[in-house]
C-alpha cells in the first residue's frame, strides 16, 4: 500500500458529499490510505502533483452485483433469456469451470472494471464446485487490488436444478472455513458475505437454514429476490418468517409489490439493481424510480458479464434512460403532459458511488470524497472529445453519467495505492489475457 502524500491539483471535484460540496476546481491530498484534504487550494510540500486542470475527480465507482467468476467468457450469452442462460450456460458450462477458470474470470473481472474506474465489488459467486474454487476466488481478487466483497454462493457441480429450483439442499458448510481462513479481520480490501439463494429458490426450512447460519457467521447477506420467472412475493416470505434486516442486499425487485419495497426500506435492507441484464435477458424493467419513491437508495450492478456490458457507465446510462421513459410514458397514459423529470443524472451517479458503498454496508469507508474516508479516487480526463467542453460541476455531472466511457478513466487509485496512471493500468495485462484465452478454450474449445 502507498504510504506517500499524492496532491491532485485544479480539478473539476465532485465529492458525493452534501457537507463538503462539489468544486469547478479544488485540490484534493491523498495521505497514504487516506483523504485528508478537499479545498480550492492545498499547500503540500514534498507530495507527489498530479496536474488536473482539464480533469474531473469522482469517489471510485461501486458494483453492487456482479458474477466476477464468469470475466474470461464474456459475451456467450448476448442472446439469451434468461431460460436460456439456465439452461445453455448455468446447467451445461459452469459446472465444468475449474478453479483455474475462476481465478482467470475473477482476476479478467476485476481488472476489467479497475480500468473503467470501478473500485469496489461485490462478486455472487456461486459456481463454489470445490472448496478449491473458493480460495481461487478470493486469491484473485486480493491480487488484483480491487475493494471486493467475496460473497460465497453454492456449487453448480451437481447441476442448477438440484441448487435453484426449491432446493432441498443447504448452503455449503465450507463457507464456515473460507469465513475462518481467510477473513479473520473486516479491516482488509477484501471481506466476506454469503450468496444465499433466499425463498425464490429454495425450500423454507433450507432457506432458513441457510440465514442462520450467515448470522452466526457475522456474514452479509445477498440474494437474487422478487425477479420475473421467480417468486412474486418473496420479500414477503422474508418478512413472514422473521428474517428481513438490514444485513441483507437484494437483488432485482424487478416484479416485488410497493409493499415489498416499503418493507426492504423499513428494515434497513438496500437493493441492487442491474439494469443491462435486467433489461437484456427478461428479467423485468429496473424498478429505480419505485425504490427511490418507497425510500430506497439502491445501488447499480453488473449482473452477468455473459449479457451485459462491464463497466459502470453503461449502468448509469442505461437506469437513467430507462427511468425517464418510465416517466414519460406514465405522465402521458395518463393524459398528462412530461414537463419535468424525476430521476436526475446527478442522481444517478449517487447510486454509482455513495448509494452504491451504502448498499455494501461501505459508505463509512468510501462512497465519497470525504476527508477521513479511504482513498478510493477515479480522475477522469474531460478534455476528451466525447467529454468537452466541461466548464463546471453541472457540465461535469452530465459528461460522466451521459458521455463517459472507459477511455476517459485517466488514473484510479484504491486505499491510496495506483491501479491505473496516466491511462495505462499498472497489472501485467498481457497475463491476465492469455489465462483468460486459455480458460475460454478448456471451456468452449478452440474453434469457438
Amino acid at each position: 500500500m502507498s504510504n506517500k502524500q499524492i496532491l491532485i491539483r485544479g480539478a473539476c471535484v465532485l465529492t458525493m458529499d452534501p457537507r463538503i460540496g462539489d468544486f469547478d476546481r479544488a485540490d484534493l491530498m491523498i495521505d497514504g490510505r487516506h483523504i485528508a484534504e478537499v479545498a480550492p487550494h492545498i499547500d503540500a510540500p514534498g507530495a507527489e502533483i498530479i496536474e488536473a486542470n482539464s480533469m474531473i475527480v469522482i469517489p471510485g465507482l461501486v458494483n453492487t452485483h456482479h458474477h466476477m467468476w464468469q470475466g474470461s467468457i464474456r459475451n456467450v450469452a448476448i442472446d439469451y433469456t434468461i431460460g436460456e442462460y439456465f439452461a445453455k450456460f448455468m446447467s451445461a458450462i459452469a459446472p465444468r469451470f475449474t478453479p483455474e477458470d475462476v481465478y482467470a474470470g475473477d482476476l479478467m473481472s476485476a481488472l476489467e472494471g479497475l480500468n473503467a474506474g470501478v473500485t469496489t465489488f461485490l462478486d455472487w459467486c456461486h459456481v463454489t464446485n470445490t472448496p478449491e474454487h473458493a480460495d481461487e476466488a478470493i486469491r484473485a481478487l486480493k491480487e488484483s487490488g480491487a475493494r471486493a466483497i467475496y460473497a460465497y454462493g453454492p456449487p453448480l457441480g451437481r447441476g442448477v436444478r438440484e441448487w435453484f429450483y426449491q432446493s432441498g439442499l443447504p448452503h455449503p458448510e465450507d463457507a464456515r472455513r473460507v469465513r475462518r481462513e481467510h477473513f479473520a479481520s473486516e479491516d482488509q480490501l477484501v471481506t466476506f458475505a454469503l450468496a444465499l439463494r433466499g425463498p425464490d429458490f429454495t425450500q423454507p426450512e433450507v432457506n432458513q437454514h441457510d440465514f442462520t447460519m450467515a448470522r452466526d457467521l457475522a456474514a452479509p447477506i445477498t440474494m437474487h429476490i422478487g425477479a420475473q420467472g421467480g417468486a412474486p412475493d418473496g420479500v414477503l416470505k422474508l418478512q413472514r418468517a422473521g428474517l428481513l434486516g438490514s444485513d441483507i442486499n437484494h437483488v432485482h425487485v424487478t416484479i416485488s409489490s410497493d409493499e415489498e419495497m416499503r418493507l426492504i426500506a423499513d428494515s434497513g435492507g438496500t437493493v441492487s439493481v442491474t439494469p443491462i441484464a435486467e433489461m437484456m435477458m427478461g428479467v423485468g424493467a429496473p424498478v429505480t424510480g419505485r425504490l427511490l419513491k418507497a425510500g430506497v437508495r439502491p445501488g447499480l450492478g453488473i449482473d452477468t458479464i455473459t449479457g451485459s456490458s462491464g463497466d459502470m457507465f453503461s449502468q448509469m446510462r442505461s437506469a437513467l434512460a430507462m427511468e425517464r421513459m418510465t416517466e414519460a410514458s406514465t405522465v402521458w397514459a395518463a393524459g398528462g403532459s412530461y414537463q419535468s423529470v424525476g430521476l436526475t443524472a446527478r442522481r444517478v451517479l449517487e447510486l454509482a458511488t455513495i448509494d452504491g458503498a451504502r448498499t455494501l454496508w461501505l459508505d463509512s469507508k468510501i462512497g465519497s470524497l470525504t476527508p477521513g474516508k479511504e482513498a478510493d479516487v477515479v480522475i477522469l480526463r474531460a478534455d476528451d472529445l466525447n467529454m468537452a467542453p466541461v466548464t463546471s460541476v453541472a457540465s461535469a455531472v452530465s459528461a460522466v453519467v451521459m458521455n463517459a466511457d472507459t477511455s476517459n478513466v485517466d488514473s484510479v487509485f484504491v486505499a491510496g495505492s495506483p491501479i491505473k496512471r496516466g491511462g495505462r493500468m499498472l497489472a501485467d495485462l498481457d497475463r491476465v489475457r492469455k489465462l483468460a484465452a486459455e480458460s475460454y478454450t478448456r471451456l468452449f474449445g478452440a474453434n469457438n
